[in-house]
């Protein structure tokens, strides 16, 4: 957990150099393969939301199985 903490401090380092601003209000962190109950402690630590897969990226969904003809499908089908 050390490393999520260092994380929201280097997110903080940005802010403070940058003059941007990161809402980690906004925010989601996505956990694969983790427990339920770590993803809300990293959540908390981070200060966003956890929420589960599958999401979509760039019109493909990322926590799927990535054999199943159905997830293909998305690609080759373009209206």
């Amino acid at each position: 957990m050390e490393s999520l903490k260092s994380i929201r401090r280097l997110l903080r380092l940005f802010e403070v150099c940058s003059g941007l601003s990161v809402n980690l209000l906004k925010s989601k962190l996505y956990g694969f393969n983790l427990a339920t109950s770590e993803l809300e402690t990293a959540a908390e630590i981070l200060g966003c939301e956890a929420d589960y897969g599958p999401i979509t990226y760039l019109s493909l969904q990322v926590g799927r199985n990535h054999q199943a003809k159905e997830h293909l499908s998305g690609i080759t089908e373009k209206n």
